[in-house]
């Protein structure tokens, strides 16, 4: 399974719907040790060897599909801290979504992208690797 990091070098790569990618996100993010993700018949699908049931990309979030999935899965991951998305940028023309997220100690987080739920997930990831690492 990749790496936050390399996973968020996915996302940046990234610019809509994308569900191999769902499911590497949602697997590094489950607050539940042993999550991995493999490869079978040519899709990522999640695997836990503590859970005896198999899993599918249907049991997985459409995370980089539906804005509402990245902001729920920004409240859990990063709870109180807010999270701004806009589409009115300063000399764009509205197709480009800025998610920004404000960093509790100050400061914030801008990403951009074509699409609602990746600019989302990209200031995520942003946020939550470095706190990750913090334990």
């Amino acid at each position: 399974m990749p790496t936050p990091a390399e996973i968020q070098d996915m996302l940046n790569a990234s610019e809509g719907p994308n569900r191999d990618l769902d499911v590497l996100i949602w697997a590094a993010t489950r607050p539940e040790p042993g999550w991995t993700t493999r490869t079978w018949r040519g899709v990522v699908i999640p695997e836990n060897p503590r859970y005896p049931r198999s899993f599918c990309q249907d049991d997985v979030p459409e995370l980089t599909a539906s804005a509402d999935a990245a902001f729920e899965l920004t409240e859990k991951l990063l709870p109180g801290w807010r999270l701004r998305l806009t589409n009115e940028l300063e000399g764009a023309d509205g197709t480009e979504w800025q998610a920004l997220i404000r960093v509790p100690s100050g400061g914030a987080i801008y990403r951009n992208a074509a699409s609602r739920p990746v600019a989302i997930l990209r200031a995520l990831m942003d946020a939550w690797i470095p706190r990750r690492a913090e334990g």
